[in-house]
């Protein structure tokens, strides 16, 4: 079977990027054909593509025509349905309140899955999909990554946050204090991204997540609290355990406040034998392969419906009519050109995009060499020199939500006794923003620069990084490295003001 997988982004380790990979890689291993389409793609799109998937920015220039299509976020989908009119299709929604995940009506999608329950009334009471099209399909996990779980300890000794946000840390680390659990304060995914939790979460005991991290922490044969800024839901065991499932273990559920004492009963809740019995229920029910059986059911039933009920040529341009009046928004038509504009952005390849919340690794593991436009040193582990009295670095600005941005860059200096001091200077579109000022013993510290609202929305931001003070080891007699360093850039990332 041709199957064509859609998600708007392929940057970071998010709960729809994990999915889509874990999906085009379990239909890759039973001997499917697969693309993946994302029009903004960075490190974990090139990630699935050392898999042996294919991966595309742009639909245009490729020879696949699926059988059906798999959608998740509204403009690839509806992309994807306007480029191959012969495809079935399914239409995936993750959250209640993106725009991105705004239900797409259109007649050859044939079924419309939701994770969590709240989301059946965004599908149903809100835009109208009938009930018969709705179908509840929560995440699953790749358990050939967790193949041996441990049995839980007797006693709650190691504890992390496993999340994307780090909700109520100083909560958790007070309560576990109180139950002499070694909490660990950095906690995983989020800003520290790991490929492999599998790897890592079994030095825990315990975790504080939600969603699809609260799944794989289970698999792992962690206790599992669900927490995260939205509230409390508590500690998940078997007689909660479908609760929880049919709201992807996500806020739901979470109706409790968050205080010390709703923390230490969830904790005081612990017991060996009712975690044993979650994590074989996630192994049990939760597994990837099952996931994949009942996709594959419902691609087969698509495909047979398209044929015995085909899509007339009028359906089509009437929905698609439809589609763009809904995109449009308003009058001015300020939605539709928000939401298309990393579109457009990606015809410049010389402009790659930063979205929002994504952070540039400048490490020999990441993917900044598209954003650096001359006067970097080649990548070392951890990040990047410049080299010389200019570096630049070129991006095109992505936030769905219109606001207005900072940049934030990890940085440190090249600073020695005989040489105590770096200055940097900002220019952004060639106008002088910021000078930072670095003096010797200055270790790694992220630094802020405000975009302002005219460089915010600017299709395309050129930064400019004056260092009148770059010298080279060589020329201070400390070595025979004759580059002219300036400062060591770890990350970068664009966050809303």
């Amino acid at each position: 079977m041709r199957i064509l997988l859609t998600n708007r982004i392929l940057a970071e380790r998010t709960g729809t990027e994990i999915n889509t990979r874990d999906i085009a890689v379990g239909l890759y291993r039973r001997g499917h054909d697969v693309l993946v389409f994302s029009p903004i793609l960075g490190a974990f799109g090139e990630e699935i593509r050392k898999s042996g998937i294919p991966v595309v920015n742009t639909l245009r220039d490729t020879t696949f025509v699926p059988d059906v299509i798999h959608g998740h976020h509204f403009l690839p989908t509806l992309i994807a349905l306007a480029r191959f009119p012969s495809a079935a299709a399914v239409y995936f929604i993750h959250d209640w309140t993106s725009e991105h995940d705004k239900p797409l009506k259109h007649p050859r999608i044939w079924r419309y899955f939701y994770v969590r329950q709240l989301l059946r009334d965004r599908l149903g009471k809100e835009n109208g999909i009938a009930a018969d099209k709705i179908e509840f399909l929560g995440n699953a996990v790749d358990l050939s990554q967790f193949p041996e779980p441990r049995y839980p300890a007797s006693k709650l000794r190691s504890a992390t946050i496993f999340a994307y946000e780090r909700a109520h840390r100083d909560l958790i680390a007070h309560a576990c204090r109180a139950r002499d659990i070694v909490f660990d304060p950095v906690g995983l995914g989020g800003p520290n991204p790991i490929a492999q939790p599998s790897r890592v979460l079994p030095k825990y005991d315990l975790a504080f997540a939600t969603g699809r991290m609260a799944l794989e922490a289970l698999a792992s044969g962690c206790a599992v609290i669900i927490l995260d800024k939205f509230g409390l839901g508590g500690l998940v065991t078997p007689d909660r355990f479908e609760e929880f499932q049919t709201v992807n273990f996500a806020p739901g559920v979470l109706s409790g406040p968050v205080d010390i004492n709703a923390i230490l009963r969830e904790i005081d809740r612990f017991k060996p034998d009712e975690a044993a019995q979650v994590t074989g229920r996630v192994h049990k029910e939760c597994g990837l392969e099952q996931y994949i059986d009942r996709l594959l059911q419902s691609y087969e039933l698509a495909i047979q419906n398209l044929s015995v009920s085909p899509v007339t040529a009028d359906a089509e341009f009437r929905a698609l009519s439809d589609l763009i009046e809904v995109t449009a928004g308003d009058a001015t038509g300020a939605d539709l050109r928000r939401l298309l504009r990393p579109y457009f952005l990606l015809s410049n390849p010389a402009s790659p995009t930063l979205p929002a919340n994504y952070t540039v690794d400048f490490g020999a593991s990441g993917y900044a060499a598209p954003y650096q436009r001359g006067g970097w040193c080649a990548t070392e582990p951890s990040g990047t020199w410049t080299d010389g009295y200019e570096a630049h670095l070129l991006f095109a600005p992505i936030d769905a939500e219109g606001r207005k941005l900072k940049l934030e860059i990890s940085c440190s200096p090249f600073t020695t006794e005989c040489h105590q001091s770096q200055r940097v200077e900002i220019l952004l579109n060639g106008v002088s923003s910021a000078r930072w000022t670095f003096t010797q013993g200055e270790t790694s510290e992220t630094r802020t620069l405000s975009l302002g609202h005219q460089v915010s929305f600017a299709p395309v931001v050129h930064v400019t990084l004056k260092l009148p003070d770059a010298v080279s080891p060589a020329a201070l007699g400390l070595s025979r490295d004759s580059r002219n360093l300036g400062i060591f850039v770890e990350w970068m990332r664009l966050l809303p003001e």
